[in-house]
C-alpha cells in the first residue's frame, strides 16, 4: 500500500509539474507581449532649445535650456522617468560628445481641445487625447563655430500613423535640434 500511495503522489506530482511548466510559458509570452503594447505609444514631438545667456558656473561657456515634448496616448502608463539626450559636435564627422541624463517634468492630458494652440505642429486637429510629456534640462557647453547638434531616439510609434508606409508600430522616431 505504501508503495501505490508514493506511485500516486509521484504521478500527482508529475502531472502538477507539467500543469505548472503550461502556465509559466503562458505567463512568459502574456509578459513579453506586454512589452509591445506599452512599447508603442509615441505618437510624435517636438525638441527646442532656449539661450539662457553665459554659463554660471563657467560664464566662458554658453547656457542652454534643452528639452523634448512628446505626444503619447492617453491610456499610455509607461513613462519613463528619465532619458538620455545624446550631444554631438554640429559638423562632419558629428563627434559623439556626451549622453545628458535628463528628467521628466510633470506630464499632462490635452483631451477634446480642437484649436491649434493645443496641437502646434499638426494640421487636421484629432479628435483623440493625447499626454504631452516633457523632458527638459539645462546645460552649459562651450562656445563651437560648428554648433552641436542634440538627439534622442526612440522606439515604436502607435498604430495607424497614416503618412508612414506599412506598419507605423514597427518605426521608431529620432527628435534633433542643431544649436545655434
Amino acid at each position: 500500500m505504501q508503495k501505490a500511495a508514493f506511485y500516486v503522489t509521484f504521478r500527482s506530482d508529475t502531472y502538477n509539474i507539467r500543469r505548472m511548466k503550461k502556465y509559466c510559458i503562458l505567463f512568459i509570452l502574456s509578459f513579453l507581449s506586454v512589452k509591445e503594447i506599452f512599447a508603442n505609444h509615441t505618437k510624435g514631438g517636438w525638441m527646442y532649445y532656449e539661450y539662457l545667456g553665459p554659463g554660471v558656473n563657467d560664464p566662458a561657456k554658453l547656457r542652454y535650456k534643452v528639452g523634448l515634448n512628446l505626444y503619447i496616448e492617453c491610456n499610455s502608463m509607461l513613462i519613463e522617468p528619465t532619458w538620455n539626450f545624446t550631444f554631438f559636435n554640429g559638423s562632419v564627422p558629428f563627434t559623439f560628445l556626451q549622453d545628458v541624463t535628463v528628467p521628466v517634468s510633470p506630464n499632462f492630458s490635452i483631451s477634446g481641445c480642437i484649436t491649434t494652440s493645443c496641437y502646434p505642429c499638426i494640421s487636421g486637429i484629432p479628435e483623440r487625447c493625447y499626454k504631452i510629456v516633457n523632458y527638459e534640462t539645462i546645460v552649459e557647453l562651450n562656445a563651437s563655430p560648428d554648433g552641436y547638434i542634440v538627439s534622442k531616439q526612440r522606439c515604436c510609434r502607435v498604430t495607424g500613423i497614416i503618412n508612414i508606409l506599412g506598419e507605423s508600430r514597427d518605426y521608431g522616431a529620432t527628435f534633433t535640434i542643431k544649436i545655434p
